[in-house]
């Protein structure tokens, strides 16, 4: 029989699909909710911006001995003064004048501590955080949950997706999908707090039930605001002593919960195997090193 007569399998023969043509119809292109320009940054969104992006600059450049950055914040306070600026124009949001002033003072004050300088960012000084309130009412378009007054979220929302200001979600619907930009960018690291999402927790991307004060818990994240998993359950505590057991928070101020226990941060010099342990950073020789010192991250 020759190779000519032998029909194709109908695994491998191509279909009519396999043979239609693309399909050429016009579609919306994808852009950033933030698109637009201010007629011009508010000087209030600047002196905000460079002081949570350019402060920790300049005082990691001192630290570690190194030339003060021309442009402290660079493009990252050059964002967040954009989109400040936009719902500062479109009057979405509020931003606190007076709080700015306490939170550049906290900002200089964190600076100046060198030997808490680790590999990431600093959290945001309390000082810093709540200084930009949202204005929007329910069910108002918004692109951020900041947008949004009191405790309602920016329900759909993501960085090319607009929302709409709503209260928090119920168990089972999903969450935690997207990105909020304005947020992130103002960082505004108590946004889910302040304008929670779900109606208890988000876990796996679902709202769950917070789980109650006394009942069983493996992380403090289940436990919900102002709680913690303390000795194997949720609890309202958060000045547990050196030694007690903890999953992720509730230690007295000054310590750290490292491998589930509370423990005193560990300062320049001490032998460690992990940066949780220290003030600052575990530097190690090489990645493959197991053990190292505690000190001063500037890499």
């Amino acid at each position: 029989m020759s190779p000519s007569s032998v029909s194709a399998p109908a695994s491998l023969a191509p279909s009519s699909s396999s043979l239609a043509k693309p399909d050429t119809s016009e579609r919306e292109p994808v852009a950033p909710v933030y698109f637009e320009r201010p007629k011009a940054n508010a000087p209030l969104a600047e002196r905000y911006c460079r002081a949570i992006h350019g402060l920790p600059a300049v005082g990691r450049a001192k630290c570690c001995g190194r030339t003060v950055p021309d442009d402290p914040g660079g493009q990252l306070a050059a964002e967040c003064a954009r989109l400040l600026s936009i719902v500062l124009e479109e009057g979405s949001v509020r931003l606190d004048t007076d709080g700015i002033s306490r939170c550049e003072a906290a900002l200089v004050l964190e600076s100046a501590q060198c030997e808490e300088l680790g590999r990431l960012s600093s959290p945001m000084p309390g000082a810093c955080l709540g200084l930009v309130s949202g204005l929007r009412p329910p069910r108002a378009e918004c692109r951020s949950s900041l947008e949004c007054e009191g405790d309602l979220h920016c329900q759909g929302a993501g960085p090319t997706d607009r929302g709409a200001c709503a209260p928090p979600n119920p168990p089972t619907i999903a969450c935690a999908v997207a990105v909020d930009m304005l947020a992130t960018y103002t960082r505004q690291t108590d946004v889910d707090r302040r304008h929670p999402e779900c109606d208890g927790v988000c876990k796996m991307h679902r709202c769950m039930k917070t789980t109650p004060p006394k009942s069983p818990c493996e992380t403090t994240f289940e436990c919900g605001p102002d709680h913690f998993c303390v000795e194997g359950k949720c609890a309202a505590s958060t000045s547990l002593p050196v030694g007690a057991q903890c999953a992720g928070g509730g230690c007295a101020e000054g310590l750290t919960c490292v491998a589930r226990v509370c423990a005193v941060p560990k300062a320049l010099g001490a032998a460690c195997t992990t940066d949780f342990e220290c003030t600052g950073a575990c530097l190690k020789r090489s990645l493959t090193d197991k053990d190292g010192k505690c000190g001063t991250f500037c890499g």
